[in-house]
This record gives structure tokens, sequence and C-alpha cells, in this order.
């Protein structure tokens, strides 16, 4: 049971770490101008903080979850070594996936909203 409360503590830290880390990427970003770039920059950051995956571990013989952003950071410190090389793979190509489906995404809310506004303000539509 303790290690069931002590789960839900560090979850529960680290949901409030992204909610954090988002309203902050929220604020400094909400007064660039570009629109695709802002929505990539704050797509990035979210995909950084929220981002799991799952590292195969060969001294345990099986893999370890952790999220994707910390696995790229081991990958880099262990650069050179097949155990580096395997984590930038399980860190990057979930990164790389998840911020360009988020960034997608957000385009075409902004779009979607944009339409749907310009005819409801439309006197002729």
């Amino acid at each position: 049971m303790r290690g069931f409360i002590f789960f839900c503590a560090v979850l529960a830290v680290f949901l409030a770490f992204a909610i954090g880390v988002a309203w902050l990427t929220w604020r400094l970003t909400r007064k660039i101008r570009n629109t695709w770039i802002r929505l990539l920059l704050r797509a990035c950051v979210i995909a950084m903080v929220i981002t799991p995956t799952i590292v195969p571990d060969s001294s345990l013989h099986g893999a370890v979850p952790m999220p994707a952003s910390y696995a790229l950071v081991v990958g880099v410190a262990e650069s050179g070594t097949r155990e580096g090389a395997l984590c930038l793979r399980y860190g990057g190509i979930p990164l790389v996936v998840s911020s360009c489906a988020l960034w997608l995404l957000s385009l075409a809310w902004v779009s979607l909203r944009a339409r749907h506004g310009a005819k409801a303000n439309d006197p002729k539509a």
C-alpha cells in the first residue's frame, strides 16, 4: 500500500510540474505574432514534459518506463555507447512524433476556430 501512495505522490508532483511548465510556456509565448511559431514552441515544450517512453535495459532483462526527455538527456550523456544510442532512439523518436502531432492538432484547432469565427461575424454568410 505504501508503494501505491508513493506512486500517487510522484504522479501528483509530475502533473503539477507539467501544469506549471505549460502555464509558463503559454505566458512566455503569447506575445509572439506568428501563430505557427508560437504553436510550435508550445507543442515542443508540452511534448518534452508529457511524452512517455519505454527504454530497454539489459541489466534488468526488461524495459524501464520513463519520460522521453529524460531518456534523451541520458542518451546525450552516454553518447558513444550502445545504451546511449538506445536512449537517444527511444527518447528522440517519441518526442519528435508527439511534438509534430501536438503542433498539427493545434494548427488545425486555430484554423477551425478562425474559420467559424469569420462565418459568425460575416453579415453575408
